[in-house]
Parts: structure tokens; sequence; C-alpha cells
């Protein structure tokens, strides 16, 4: 995490959104050139993840300005929030034991 860049975490970001939305959060994965547009790019993607229930502090400064630690719980939320599969989901919810138990069976 410490050797993610803006323009990584951005697109990270970016793409994460959209599959948690549906399409419906659609940005730009490139940085834009200007620095006005890059806050407002970051600041937008912010309010998205905030408004998705992000409990931390996410601004257009921890997307710009990335560091380690709020890179790792911002991406953490994200994956969390992406639609899995419905045989995924299934797996969770079954338990350690009985996935045990299926693969026992299924080989």
């Amino acid at each position: 995490m410490a050797d993610v860049t803006t323009p990584q975490l951005i697109e990270m970001v970016a793409r994460s959104l959209w599959l948690i939305t549906d399409g419906d959060a659609k940005f730009s994965i490139t940085l834009p050139s200007g620095m006005a547009a890059r806050h407002r790019l970051c600041t937008e993607m912010a309010n998205i993840v905030k408004g998705l229930g992000y409990n931390g502090e996410c601004g257009y400064n921890q997307l710009l300005y990335p560091s380690e630690a709020t890179t790792r719980t911002i991406l953490t939320f994200l994956v969390q929030k992406i639609p899995r599969a419905e045989e995924e989901a299934q797996e969770e919810m079954l338990g350690p034991n009985a996935l045990l138990t299926r693969r026992i069976m299924a080989s």
C-alpha cells in the first residue's frame, strides 16, 4: 500500500465505485491534468464513498495525497462493498466446516 500512487488510487476507487453502484457512479480512471479538476474529481469520489457508509476521514486530500493507512482502509471498505457472486455469498454464509465438507464431497 505504501507504493500506491495517486493515479493508481484514483483508478482503483473509480473502478470500485462503478462496480458498487452498478455503473451509476462513473468516473474517469485517469487523473485530470488541471489541479481544480483533480480536486473536483476527488471530492465527488470522496462524497460517494462517505455516502456508502465509510466512517473514516475521506475527502479530496485522502485521494490526492494518499497515505498507506488511509489508502488501506478506504480500499478495504470499497472491496467489501463490491457485490459478490451468489455462490461466493452462499459460501460465506455456510461457514468453514460446511465448505470443507462440500470440497471433500466434490473430490
